[in-house]
């Protein structure tokens, strides 16, 4: 992976709403992302040390570990450099130890329950309080807000 200062301008140059960065291996590339960007959200995808093995076994690129104590010794270094500090402080943790397909649809559940707190977080801060309203009047009209909003959305995740 690139730095993330290297990849700041890149992720902010492309179109869409979500951008994926792979790799990851520290809490400081994690808050740099954080601090640039409001939305960030850190999800962590685990796979048990047998099945990555295996994978990478069958990936066969040149930089892959020829062996499962080379593996191991690359974990361990990489959990040193604080990996599974990143991945502790992860919102949401993906387990792929299955197929393609269903890793796909574990991240689609999860970018969809992402995207609700979102909009709730978003609709709470939009919410207004008048210096000339009462306590309950201001949560009434930000419940509608929030309602009328929540139904908007799901209105367009029908179509």
């Amino acid at each position: 992976m690139l730095s993330p200062q290297k990849c700041i301008p890149k992720i902010e140059e492309q179109t869409s709403p979500k951008v994926f960065v792979d790799g990851l291996r520290s809490l400081f590339e994690a808050d740099i992302f954080k601090e640039h960007f409001t939305k960030f959200t850190l999800i962590a995808v685990h796979a048990p040390p047998e099945v990555r093995f295996n994978r990478l076994s069958i990936r066969g690129r040149s930089d892959d570990p020829p062996n499962w104590m080379v593996f191991h010794e690359r974990d361990m270094r990489e959990l040193g450099v604080g990996l599974g500090n990143t991945i502790a402080m992860a919102e949401t943790i993906v387990i792929n130890n299955n197929s393609m397909e269903q890793f796909k649809v574990q991240v689609k559940d999860n970018l969809g329950r992402i995207e609700r707190k979102m909009v709730e977080v978003t609709v709470f801060v939009e919410a207004e309080i008048y210096p000339t309203e009462k306590r309950r009047q201001s949560q009434g009209r930000c419940k509608q807000r929030f309602n009328r909003r929540r139904n908007n959305s799901q209105a367009l995740h029908k179509r």
